[in-house]
């Protein structure tokens, strides 16, 4: 299994989950998208890739962020070539590493056990 370093976070908002992986530390920019508790769940247990949790997308969000949320830009596009490079390594697994990660991931599994 491949590794990969990145930060990475799950949203939950009044319309959904998001997937957001930081391109740009230093400019702080993101790229989001709409995913899902099951494949929130496949990517938690190693059944998929980092990569392809981004790359089974066809539009994202590509967010720059400001000091006031008022002032981010944000703007819908299409995945193509430039930002699939941004993604994880092709083959880069996400690892638990933490007890609260095991039970946020407990916690999606009871979610998609109970759809």
């Amino acid at each position: 299994l491949k590794y990969f370093s990145a930060i990475f976070f799950i949203c939950k908002g009044e319309s959904g989950y998001y997937g957001v992986l930081c391109t740009d530390m230093k400019a702080l920019k993101y790229i989001i998208v709409r995913s899902s508790p099951i494949e929130i769940s496949r990517m938690l247990h190693g059944e998929l890739t980092m990569y392809d949790f981004f790359a089974e997308h066809v539009t994202y969000w590509e967010v720059e962020t400001s000091t006031e949320i008022s002032s981010d830009v944000v703007i819908l596009k299409n995945i193509k070539e430039e930002v699939i490079k941004s993604f994880p390594e092709r083959g880069a697994y996400y690892e638990i590493l933490t007890e609260a990660e095991q039970e946020y991931m407990n916690r999606v599994d009871l979610c998609v056990s109970i759809k």
